[in-house]
């Protein structure tokens, strides 16, 4: 079957390609190759707390390339068991906290629970920007994943930009992106906007990761789900376990991710 027809039958079944979350994918025998992300950048996370100005970070994106929108980042080491804290949540307006990583990780479950953690913090699913997308009819050029289409970057950033602007506080967005050109162009976004971004990685072993799958009552096993696998490992790898603070989720709960998340976010040792 080809590409097309398989775009056409997943929309026949109302399902999302691009949020990569299908309850039909299994059924229907897709295989879906992700892009490779392009040659790693090596860019440290700016915190509000941190605006010291260092090396400039190369822009990915026409919709970026454009001088009001060029930011410096400090530098700053990495790594994985650590994230520089907000001192006071209070004193931030507006802030996103993105939760990446790949099937079977736990975004899904672990968001409602980090907004239940934060001050005046809302779930935003930025899946449903890929669906509106998908809407358009006739259809837009055909792809396996709707974070291809050019659009749907800027209006992620746009829809939580709007949102912030009404409502202020923080939005915890969970979300899958393992292209680095792409969460460049999102990341960037929001910098242009001053909005700071928290960007973990959900994270835990080939092994756990496949059984999560596996065992998934409500999607079950496929070869879709378990083929972004291999993208996400060479993605933690490279750029995304540099730009991330990685949380290995493989021996907590949903609950205990939360809370780890939300200390980060607050640097309040207390929050359970």
């Amino acid at each position: 079957m080809s590409e097309g027809s398989l775009w056409h039958r997943s929309r026949l079944e109302g399902k999302s390609r691009g949020g990569l979350r299908w309850d039909r994918h299994r059924r229907l025998g897709w295989s879906i190759e992700a892009r490779p992300a392009d040659k790693a950048l090596s860019c440290p996370r700016v915190t509000p707390s941190s605006p010291e100005l260092g090396q400039e970070l190369p822009l990915a994106g026409d919709e970026l390339n454009d001088e009001r929108h060029t930011q410096r980042h400090r530098p700053a080491e990495c790594h994985h068991d650590h994230i520089d804290s907000i001192d006071s949540i209070d004193s931030i307006e507006r802030m996103i906290i993105w939760l990446n990583g790949t099937h079977g990780s736990g975004k899904t479950t672990t968001a409602p629970l980090v907004q239940q953690l934060i001050p005046d913090s809302r779930v935003f699913d930025a899946e449903k920007v890929g669906e509106t997308l998908m809407d358009i009819s006739p259809g837009l050029p055909s792809t396996d994943n709707f974070q291809h289409w050019p659009p749907w970057r800027p209006l992620v950033v746009e829809t939580a930009r709007r949102v912030l602007e009404y409502t202020s506080g923080t939005l915890v967005m969970p979300m899958t992106v393992l292209v680095e050109p792409y969460w460049r162009e999102i990341s960037q976004g929001f910098d242009s906007y001053g909005i700071p971004v928290q960007h973990f990685v959900l994270h835990a072993d080939q092994e756990t990761l496949r059984r999560r799958i596996q065992d998934d009552a409500d999607m079950g096993p496929s070869s879709f789900r378990f083929s972004y696998l291999s993208s996400y490992s060479e993605a933690l790898d490279g750029w995304l376990g540099q730009d991330a603070h990685v949380i290995d989720t493989a021996q907590l709960t949903p609950h205990q991710t939360a809370s780890r998340i939300a200390t980060s976010v607050t640097g309040d040792t207390a929050v359970r």
